[in-house]
């Protein structure tokens, strides 16, 4: 089943993609909590001038009390921006 969790589920990552760590970003956490209810987690990133064009590709991995659905990657694209930022990332989870 698909869908939002009724219980708060750890996803973790690992960060690929053409922005370099700490030259083009910076990220506050490894995992994001979505949360009961939700379908969603949120990452923050701090964009670095000179990032603009770069891409930030989060590779999902196994969370704790549920397992992923079909997706199980997201691509950011920087358009620009400078400062800190929070994405929201759509999980797919399906309940255990």
């Amino acid at each position: 089943m698909n869908g939002v969790t009724d219980h708060a589920v750890t996803v973790p990552f690992v960060v690929g993609g053409t922005a370099v760590p700490n030259t083009h970003y910076r990220l506050v956490n490894s995992s994001f909590v979505v949360t009961p209810g939700s379908a969603d987690g949120r990452v923050v990133i701090q964009f670095l001038p000179g990032s603009a064009g770069r891409t930030l590709t989060l590779t999902l991995g196994t969370p704790s009390g549920a397992t992923l659905g079909a997706r199980r990657s997201v691509t950011i694209t920087v358009q620009g921006q400078v400062g800190t930022q929070t994405r929201k990332v759509f999980v797919p989870l399906a309940r255990r």
